[in-house]
């Protein structure tokens, strides 16, 4: 059983505030998420605001799986802005034995120049402004060039888009990212962290990831 907690404090109008009302000229009735603390207090859960407790059993079978803020409405933000990671499960009648695999894996608490041989990488596309900080598009038409109109008129968003596909891929965060290897087995965890993009994964002989031949 592993129990975390959580603290979304209140946007300061960042890049990535597109969905504070402040910044917007959106209609009173423009729907807005219900409270989970209301929520929580209903149960009897009482929560600092802000705050909420969350608990996982972990009864799965051995997997490689990821966690993600899911907050009603800002989901696409949030994980777009870094708040995602692995969550991998270990141990079971499904997993195998100890050092059937390479190892050992980030931990916390390792001491640097830690050699890894299980590597974790997470996937994901993102889109840069010219300062280098994260681009993510804060209007409908951008996505279609739909320029209204919108809630309340119609049922369509000024904000929300249905997909986004950024520019640059990046890995662990990182643009162009390289790991300096030893010749021997490794363990890779691959996540496909995009918010909308598919990816087909191969391995390649050459850098640029081209076909010599084509």
């Amino acid at each position: 059983m592993i129990s975390t907690g959580y603290r979304c404090p209140l946007y300061d109008g960042g890049a990535l505030s597109t969905d504070d009302p402040s910044q917007h000229d959106q209609p009173e009735d423009h729907p807005r998420p219900v409270s989970q603390r209301d929520s929580a207090d209903a149960h009897g859960l009482k929560w600092d605001p802000g705050t909420a407790t969350f608990q996982y059993a972990n009864d799965q079978r051995a997997s490689t799986l990821w966690f993600h803020d899911h907050t009603l409405g800002l989901t696409r933000l949030n994980v777009y802005a870094g708040l995602a990671g692995f969550y991998l499960l270990r141990g079971g009648e499904c997993d195998l034995p100890k050092r059937a695999l390479p190892g050992p894996a980030p931990a916390f608490g390792d001491p640097p120049g830690t050699r890894y041989h299980e590597i974790p990488l997470a996937i994901q596309d993102r889109s840069f402004n010219s300062d280098g900080s994260l681009f993510y598009p804060t209007s409908r038409e951008f996505f279609d060039g739909f320029a209204g109109p919108y809630i309340p008129t119609t049922h369509v968003s000024p904000i929300w888009n249905l997909e986004f596909f950024a520019n640059t891929m990046v890995v662990n965060g990182r643009t162009w990212p390289n790991l300096e290897v030893e010749p021997r087995r490794y363990r890779l965890r691959f996540l496909n962290g995009c918010n909308a993009r598919f990816l087909i994964l191969k391995i390649a002989d050459s850098p640029t990831g081209l076909d010599p031949e084509s």
